[in-house]
């Protein structure tokens, strides 16, 4: 984004957040050709960057994930990343995929949970954290927590799902038939 582009203004957000340079104690700072210096690397400092930039014609957007992995004896405690769904409606016998994007050294171990308990065993927990049902049921409603665990610590997320009964089509609806009495 730098080089021959002139940029009214460039401004730098980390997890949704924007950042302001004119504080800099976290070590982080805009130089001159608007790149984000980190001064003094962290692991706290890991997230979701995003940059926007604008000039006269037009505004450009850039995500980046930045994950900051300082050694493998450094224990750094799990962190959810993604977007914070806190509810999800899904049509009965539907598909539905939850994701637990879990991050930190050592590597923490995923485990889902509904309405506190074990998920049951017609949902697939798959190596990366997703949790999935090929075709939803009603009793698949309820609250699902991702848990995230390693040596330094733990992080949970919650999602309420709702699962809907399944919408009629206006082709399979008769219309209402009146009954004539003598």
């Amino acid at each position: 984004m730098s080089g021959v582009w002139k940029f009214r203004f460039m401004r730098w957000f980390k997890n949704g957040l924007e950042l302001l340079m004119d504080q800099s104690e976290h070590g982080i700072s805009q130089i001159q050709n608007g790149s984000l210096l980190i001064g003094s690397v962290a692991a706290s400092q890991s997230g979701d960057y995003k940059c926007l930039a604008v000039n006269e014609a037009d505004e450009w957007t850039v995500c980046i994930k930045l994950m900051l992995i300082l050694s493998s004896t450094y224990p750094v405690p799990p962190e959810i990343w993604g977007d914070k769904v806190t509810n999800l409606t899904v049509t009965l016998k539907h598909p539905m995929t939850l994701s637990c994007d879990a991050h930190g050294v050592p590597i923490p171990s995923i485990t889902w949970t509904k309405d506190g308990k074990p998920v049951r065993s017609h949902l697939q927990i798959f190596s990366n954290g997703t949790l999935h049902i090929s075709a939803t049921q009603r009793s698949d409603s309820g609250l699902y927590t991702c848990s995230a665990r390693n040596i330094a610590g733990r992080a949970s997320q919650d999602i309420r799902l709702l699962i809907q009964g399944e919408l009629l089509s206006k082709q399979s609806c008769s219309p209402p038939s009146v009954l004539h009495t003598p």
